[in-house]
């Protein structure tokens, strides 16, 4: 993580509770956790409301509510599957940048022999909060940086599905610029 976010982090986490404050670092500090995801979602977030006109109070419980649930999404899944996301590519042309998995929510169509939780299916098909554009189930290989699906081996039809002509045509789209001012607030 850049300083200027691991500062983010630092000051987001300290004005919560001691109990929240260790388990949230607990969460965030796992090898898997998507923290380069999570970043680039609070950039996409900055882009697309006026956080800069908000109250700073404001701007920081929305980031401490953003992350709680980003985390608490991926500790209920890292509990019951553990260490096993997948590394194993769609095919030939996945480059694991997570592009495919960059949406809020979908259809919840698994595989008839899938046990996925309903639990999971439910937060799949609805996200897991408001401002959230990446799937609950995307993890981070931070030696890497690459993405790793939590639940690759039970993941829904749509992503099996997903094809070469997508992956190519979502990877040649631009990053979102990182504000300046974004950083400043960071």
């Amino acid at each position: 993580m850049s300083d200027i976010y691991l500062r983010a982090f630092v000051r987001i986490v300290s004005r919560m509770l001691p109990s929240n404050r260790r388990r949230l670092i607990r969460v965030v500090a796992n090898p898997l956790f998507p923290a380069k995801f999570w970043i680039r979602n609070l950039i996409k977030l900055y882009n697309t409301t006026n956080m800069l006109n908000r109250p700073r109070r404001w701007r920081l419980v929305l980031l401490r509510r953003h992350l709680t649930e980003r985390a608490i999404a991926f500790e209920t899944v890292h509990v019951n599957v553990g260490s096993k996301g997948s590394t194993d590519k769609g095919g030939s042309y996945c480059i694991r940048c997570g592009r495919c998995c960059e949406f809020a929510s979908g259809l919840p169509d698994f595989p008839p022999n899938s046990r996925v939780p309903q639990r999971w299916r439910q937060m799949f098909s609805q996200g897991i909060g408001k401002g959230h554009t990446f799937c609950p189930f995307l993890w981070q290989d931070k030696a890497s940086g690459c993405a790793i699906c939590g639940i690759y081996n039970e993941r829904p039809i749509a992503c099996r599905r997903f094809e070469k002509e997508e992956c190519f045509y979502l990877r040649e789209l631009p990053d979102d610029p990182v504000p300046l001012r974004l950083l400043r607030f960071l």
